[in-house]
């Protein structure tokens, strides 16, 4: 589908691929036996767009070094996360979100919930509705399996992005004034 979205170089909205999912989830899909080999090799882009995605965030050095490593994925990362990237001509991976089913110890009362990993847009794609879509892939995700809402923790920076889409700060959270993620939550 091609449609303008009034910024120059921007002429389409890109196209969601989502990786086939763990096969812990979908054990019996068409996807197992070649679950492993494509998540492995898309492992490098999902990378890439958190690396660079969080070079735009305002973090000091230190944070940034520090934080980085914890933020990228692994292959044991995604054997268990569900995960779509949005690409740009269906080739080069522009955002990716990661999640999982939360376990219900680590939701707001006991609530069965996703748990949003990640969710990361290079810069030149930001303010384009990638993220929104990404969110909106995750959301139907969760509805569809009749889950009870969204949980994550978020960065400062980017709970803005996530409050304008009806999360709000979880009631647990102590850390409002600091630059540590905090936990929001969003139910369905």
């Amino acid at each position: 589908m091609v449609q303008s979205l009034g910024r120059a170089g921007v002429s389409y909205l890109p196209a969601i691929v989502v990786l086939p999912p763990p096969a812990e989830y979908e054990p019996s899909s068409r996807w197992a036996g070649d679950t492993a080999a494509q998540r492995v090799g898309e492992l490098s882009t999902v990378n890439q767009i958190v690396a660079h995605a969080i070079q735009t965030w305002r973090l000091p050095a230190r944070v940034e070094r520090l934080a980085l490593p914890s933020l990228l994925y692994t292959t044991h990362d995604l054997a268990h996360m569900n995960v779509a990237l949005s690409k740009q001509d269906h080739r080069t991976g522009i955002a990716v979100a990661t999640w999982e089913q939360a376990d219900r110890r680590d939701s707001p009362r006991g609530a069965s919930a996703v748990l949003l990993h990640g969710l990361f847009v290079l810069q030149r794609w930001q303010g384009h509705s990638v993220g929104s879509r990404l969110l909106d892939f995750v959301t139907h995700w969760a509805k569809v399996r009749h889950l009870d809402g969204i949980s994550l923790r978020t960065w400062r920076e980017a709970e803005g992005f996530f409050r304008t889409r009806g999360f709000d700060p979880l009631n647990d959270d102590q850390s409002s004034r600091e630059l540590h993620p905090r936990r929001l939550w969003k139910a369905l």
